[in-house]
């Protein structure tokens, strides 16, 4: 009986302990809204988050068959082969094979069709001496091959020439040869820079001269010269006194005396006047030929002085042969 008394009042005692300790624990807690209602509400702040760019995307699926339309027809405006037939000789490539720059995607008339990228079509042949946009484009292109090294400049010199043979012999081709026209072009500028070439060489050995003092078998040259002029001065001088000397020539005295004969017998005086008169024009003539030739001498001798006066004092005057070098100079570049 004992025992069970101790027994009851242990689990009463243990009730009693929990119900105390629940209470006391439930004054302890409290909600979520009890605390938000006790607590004041916090003063308002900006709120930032990361911004990202993004592509927005959004795949749809769907069914059906592609097939390609976007072909282009291509035409060849430049002459091929000997320009007599365009005919497709080789080098066709298969269906879906990718063209890049620089190969070679048909052969016509035996000649290869490159591939060259650009925006400009090809509106005419290349040949030495164009000069343009499609030159510019065609240089650029061999430089992005590797042909070409030197600037691009818009101009189809010898150095655009070799790098497209460079192109020609590594795609396994001969470059195209010149047609009879050309090569009547290029025989007729060859020429021209032969003769330019000529003209040069002989302006500066011209120049060349004027420059070099004189020798001595010139110097001998230019006195007996001087000294010939010297007496045909004396000469011309003797031959204007003795025609402008009082007495007459022997002409015009057997005119006079053919005149007084026709007068003594009286007939043929009009003949013999018209022999005084042309013998008379005839004596002046001389006068007139005499004076000429001793100006002419004397003239003569007045130009070697000068020019023998300017060598003297080393003025040559070279501009005009210098002229002749600038301008045989220009006609070489030209040419």
């Amino acid at each position: 009986m004992t025992s069970r008394k101790r027994l009851f009042l242990a689990v009463v005692a243990v009730a009693v302990a929990f119900g105390v300790g629940g209470y006391v624990l439930g004054q302890q807690l409290e909600s979520p809204e009890d605390a938000r209602a006790v607590v004041a509400a916090p003063e308002a702040s900006l709120i930032a988050v990361p911004v990202e760019a993004t592509a927005l995307s959004n795949d749809v699926v769907v069914r059906g068959d592609a097939e390609f339309e976007g072909a282009l027809d291509l035409e060849l405006d430049s002459a091929l082969g000997d320009g007599s037939a365009r005919v497709v000789t080789g080098r066709v490539p298969e269906i879906d094979t990718k063209v890049n720059e620089g190969d070679v995607i048909i052969e016509v008339s035996g000649r290869p069709v490159f591939v060259l990228e650009g925006d400009l079509p090809t509106f005419r042949e290349f040949k030495p001496g164009l000069e343009g946009d499609d030159v510019l484009q065609l240089e650029v292109s061999l430089t992005r091959l590797g042909f070409l090294a030197v600037q691009p400049d818009r101009l189809y010199g010898s150095a655009t020439e070799d790098a497209i043979e460079a192109m020609y012999e590594e795609a396994g081709y001969e470059p195209r040869g010149e047609n009879e026209g050309e090569q009547a072009q290029i025989k007729a500028a060859e020429q021209a820079v032969e003769s330019a070439r000529t003209t040069l060489a002989n302006a500066n050995d011209r120049l060349s001269d004027l420059l070099k003092p004189p020798s001595l078998v010139q110097q001998t040259r230019d006195a007996q010269a001087r000294q010939k002029l010297l007496d045909q001065i004396v000469r011309a001088q003797e031959t204007l006194d003795e025609a402008n000397a009082d007495r007459p020539s022997n002409s015009l005295l057997q005119a006079i005396d053919a005149v007084q004969r026709a007068e003594f017998a009286d007939e043929g005086v009009d003949q013999a006047n018209q022999a005084v008169m042309a013998a008379q024009d005839a004596e002046q003539v001389r006068v007139d030929a005499a004076q000429e030739q001793l100006d002419t001498a004397r003239k003569a001798l007045a130009d070697a002085d000068a020019i023998s006066a300017a060598e003297d004092s080393d003025g040559v005057d070279t501009s005009s042969a210098q002229q002749g070098v600038s301008d045989a100079q220009e006609r070489l570049e030209d040419a």
